[in-house]
């Protein structure tokens, strides 16, 4: 599988990339939320995770341009619940709050 992640924490975006790797998939980082868009306008990628530190309202415009590119997960170490109803209107496949359970996490892209 080809995932992109928008790693808005370098570090726990490396560790999650290693574990994807790991599990057989190909992994691309976009470092920054302009280089996100560039990305998934030019290529396809099969899922798109999401790693923030809040997601609201306003967040949630931006996930429907994504996720006409692919399927979308929203990692957030927040829970909005208007915001996460909003983005699951929007089309994303999965919220998750941080911290994450890692094994559940794989298990859900698995099934993807």
């Amino acid at each position: 599988m080809k995932i992109l992640i928008h790693k808005a924490s370098p570090v726990f975006g490396q560790f999650l990339s290693h574990r994807l790797v790991i599990d057989g998939n190909v992994v691309i980082h976009a470092e920054s939320d302009v280089d996100l868009i560039q990305k998934v306008e030019r290529d396809n990628y099969d899922l798109i995770v999401l790693i923030s530190n809040r997601l609201s309202l306003a967040d949630t415009g931006s996930l429907r341009v994504l996720t006409r590119k692919g399927k979308v997960i929203v990692l957030s170490s927040v829970y909005d619940g208007k915001a996460v109803m909003e983005a699951y209107k929007m089309g994303i496949c999965m919220y998750m709050t941080l911290p994450l359970d890692l094994s559940r996490f794989i298990k859900k892209v698995r099934a993807l």
